[in-house]
């Protein structure tokens, strides 16, 4: 994976930054489908945004534009005395980006970026889904090419998660009712857990939690890891 940065004006819409619109900024001739971006804003801003790039690059005039999806968003914008600080003998911020309409990232300067606006866990699911299902509409030749140039060793992200303090009463609750059959198929356990002797049921909430759901019983069930796939997936 390589990564660049874009380099928009400083009248640039963060709107349009999220939409992944053209809006003030070119790519590099050099990006390819799969590589990183982040939006760098100037006039103060800084880098807002990261982008996936989703098609080669075309010239359009003097600049090279590319298809790209939005990500995530950088919050606070990492500024140019960050980048300073976290590449003090990088060439581009030693410029303050005067002149610059995109440049590579060298990898140790993307990772050092990353450590300070680490990547969410959310995002990378479902960068992972979206690829997936971008494979899956490739032709068995086109998928085979990209396999042939990619590394057997996956690359190491560092992440950021926030998840809600579940209460242990409500699943033991739930999982007594169920009384070991899920409560979606009917079915009884797949396994038996080995820690503690009991039938494996995932307890899901009907209503998420991330979406102001409560943590009651009346709002969760027993299901198998396959009803709970579905629950969240179908």
């Amino acid at each position: 994976m390589t990564a660049f940065l874009f380099v928009a004006k400083p009248e640039t819409e963060y709107s349009k930054v999220r939409a992944g619109t053209r809006s003030d900024w070119s790519c590099s001739a050099k990006a390819k489908l799969g590589d990183k971006a982040f939006i760098y804003i100037t006039g103060g801003t800084g880098i807002t945004a990261e982008w996936i790039i989703e098609s080669t690059p075309r010239k359009e005039g003097q600049y090279y534009r590319c298809d790209v999806r939005f990500l995530r968003e950088i919050s606070p914008p990492v500024t140019i005395g960050e980048l300073k600080a976290l590449a003090p003998k990088w060439a581009p911020v030693k410029q303050n980006l005067r002149g610059h309409h995109a440049v590579l990232i060298p990898s140790e300067v993307y990772d050092r970026i990353c450590s300070v606006r680490p990547t969410s866990l959310d995002t990378e699911i479902n960068e992972l889904d979206q690829n997936v299902y971008d494979s899956r509409a490739l032709s068995k030749s086109e998928r085979a090419k990209h396999l042939q140039t990619t590394t057997p060793k996956p690359e190491r992200i560092q992440t950021v998660q926030s998840v809600f303090r579940r209460n242990p009463h409500v699943i033991a609750e739930v999982l007594e009712r169920a009384g070991g059959k899920c409560e979606r198929c009917k079915e009884p356990a797949p396994f038996i857990k080995k820690s503690s002797g009991e039938p494996y049921l995932e307890v899901h909430h009907i209503i998420r939690l991330a979406d102001d759901g409560d943590d009651m019983v009346e709002n969760a069930v027993a299901l198998c890891p396959n009803c709970h796939r579905h629950e969240h997936y179908a």
